[in-house]
């Protein structure tokens, strides 16, 4: 019996995998919308008991809110956005011109505090490539945002499915609960509510953080006379979401931005508010504020944060944590229940539905 268990287990698992591997564009879309349906679940099902109101209603007036509101901020802000953006890739890629003048004059400075040849010359070569990477990288974002708005049927789809999500998400993980065997329904349940409960502590602490951590890069790039203080401040914002690389990623943009069109003292500067920022995030804001809300190991997260990057880009690095959270919680049962005791474990009299 164990054998049997453990190859339909595979064959089905094998299944899923070719499935999804056929059908993955049209699943991504499906994915998307499931995400932004769950995100906005909570206040449909507070709407409903608060109102009374049946859930279509519920959906109805949650969804219209949410596109008003989307609508009103993406209006306000987008093109500010995408022209900020666009002039900051523009304003770096006409001073990297002069990349090579600037590399000597570090040279020259770092000669000056007679540091190692060795440390010179490493310092010289990630100079001399960093421009590519990161006018590629601030060009990849850029990119994505224009893509994304002009995506308008690959919208209408999302947003259709969104809706039938909302209205139907309780009705479809009952169904999906109810083809499980009966035994594994109340197991199944608080697996699904401890996943919620997990992600959703997750998004409300990372959101804290990283947007304590926006709101201190405003203050000190602004304080310091950076031009893009406001953009460099988003680009934290959604990057800090990204562990462990995110903060470092935006750090780097920025204190090349500074050194590209400021000086090397400024770059310095932008260098060490940056490292303060971020020291103080992880030691005292992120153990107060998140503490142990995914509940993984660093590893782990580090293997979730490379395999999501693989599958959906830098948007699967932002949600890497809760997948391998989710993950985790899953594969722990199917574990339990591989090696669980066959026969009369699994009647009533030893821990049934009705035991």
């Amino acid at each position: 019996m164990k054998n049997t268990k453990l190859l339909m287990l595979v064959l089905l698992i094998a299944c899923i995998v070719a499935g999804i591997l056929t059908f993955w564009d049209i699943l991504t879309t499906f994915l998307v919308s499931a995400v932004m349906a769950y995100l906005l679940c909570p206040i449909v099902s507070y709407v409903t008991s608060r109102a009374h109101v049946k859930r279509g209603v519920a959906v109805a007036v949650v969804f219209c809110f949410f596109a008003f509101i989307l609508s009103f901020i993406i209006s306000v802000t987008a093109p500010s956005v995408i022209h900020q953006m666009s002039d900051l890739l523009s304003e770096m890629q006409r001073y990297a011109f002069n990349l090579d003048s600037l590399a000597k004059s570090i040279t020259e400075y770092m000669d000056a505090a007679h540091l190692p040849k060795e440390v010179i010359g490493l310092v010289t070569s990630l100079l001399s490539e960093s421009d590519t990477y990161i006018l590629s990288f601030m060009g990849s974002i850029l990119t994505s945002i224009v893509g994304f708005s002009l995506q308008v049927f690959d919208l209408i789809v999302v947003i259709i499915l969104m809706i039938y999500f909302m209205l139907d998400g309780p009705m479809l993980i009952a169904s999906m609960i109810n083809i499980l065997p009966a035994s594994s329904h109340e197991k199944m349940r608080s697996l699904l509510k401890k996943a919620d409960l997990l992600t959703w502590r997750y998004v409300k602490s990372r959101c804290v953080v990283s947007g304590w951590m926006a709101l201190a890069t405003f203050i000190g790039l602004r304080l310091m006379g950076i031009k893009y203080a406001l953009l460099f401040a988003l680009i934290s914002f959604v990057l800090d979401f990204i562990p462990y690389f995110g903060s470092f990623i935006a750090g780097v943009i920025e204190a090349f931005y500074a050194l590209i069109t400021g000086s090397v003292s400024l770059a310095l500067a932008v260098t060490v508010f940056v490292i303060i920022v971020q020291q103080i995030e992880g030691n005292i804001i992120s153990p107060k504020v998140q503490g142990d809300a995914a509940g993984i190991h660093p590893i782990t997260v580090m293997f979730a944060l490379l395999a999501c990057n693989q599958i959906w880009g830098t948007l699967g690095m932002l949600i890497s944590v809760p997948v391998a959270a989710v993950v985790k919680l899953a594969a722990g049962e199917v574990y339990a229940y591989i090696i669980s005791p066959d026969g009369p474990s699994d009647s009533p009299e030893k821990g049934g539905p009705n035991g």
